[in-house]
């Protein structure tokens, strides 16, 4: 989600006719951490600890974000992979419903009358990619599009 976030950002802020090079003058802090956080949360269904391995690279994006708060957008970022570390599960009929296919992986589980904290679920169907969004990966999707977009915008 962050990193179409930035890519979407990027080109729209491109599209609109902003110079690329604004972005120099972002002064990030802790990239290393966001690097090992991506790298963490993609390789993460490869390995038998996957759900740690998982839940350890949003928590570090999570720091990243709070790391560099005076950003654009990445207090968005932040609020919402604190949001995803709580909840994990898909509605499984939602998402059928949408025409998409429930994750075929461990990190995931399937919504039901026992989950906690539902309304932080995978409860956001997007037919169009047939997949299902929470409110914490819409926020880091946002906060993800708002760095550069109004980086490049900012007069």
């Amino acid at each position: 989600m962050l990193l179409s976030g930035v890519i979407a950002g990027l080109t729209f802020g491109i599209a609109i006719g902003r110079d690329w090079r604004r972005l120099e003058r972002l002064q990030i802090k802790w990239l290393p951490v966001l690097v090992l956080a991506l790298v963490a949360r993609a390789v993460a269904p490869f390995f038998p600890l996957a759900l740690a391995l998982y839940l350890i690279g949003v928590a570090l994006t999570a720091l990243f974000a709070a790391a560099n708060w005076r950003l654009p957008g990445a207090p968005l970022v932040a609020i919402g992979s604190l949001l995803n570390l709580m909840a994990m599960p898909v509605d499984v009929d939602l998402l059928q419903a949408g025409g998409g296919r429930p994750p075929d992986d461990s990190l995931h589980e399937a919504l039901n009358a026992a989950t906690v904290l539902p309304l932080l679920a995978d409860i956001i169907i997007v037919p169009f990619v047939r997949a299902a969004y929470s409110i914490g990966d819409v926020l880091i999707a946002f906060g993800g599009f708002l760095l550069p977009f109004v980086t490049l915008t900012r007069r």
